[in-house]
């Protein structure tokens, strides 16, 4: 099984990756699997609650998702 997985920082708004991952999906018959990264090595020092950092990570994981569905691909 061929697997393709798309990572991105959480909050970061980067849609253009979207399309090159969607046509190799489709050229090379995978499946994938998005990932965000929540920013707390970096923000470990910042009053930011933990709960934040993930809310935001489920966020852009989640509005990769749907960039990928529309796409028609997922």
């Amino acid at each position: 099984m061929k697997r393709i997985l798309l990572v991105a920082v959480a909050s970061a708004d980067e849609p253009w990756l979207v399309t090159p991952t969607a046509q190799l999906a489709e050229e090379t018959r995978a499946e994938l699997t998005v990932l965000a990264v929540d920013d707390v090595e970096s923000q470990r020092f910042t009053a930011r609650p933990r709960a934040e950092l993930l809310s935001e990570a489920q966020a852009t994981a989640h509005r990769l998702g749907e960039l990928l569905a529309e796409s028609a691909v997922a």
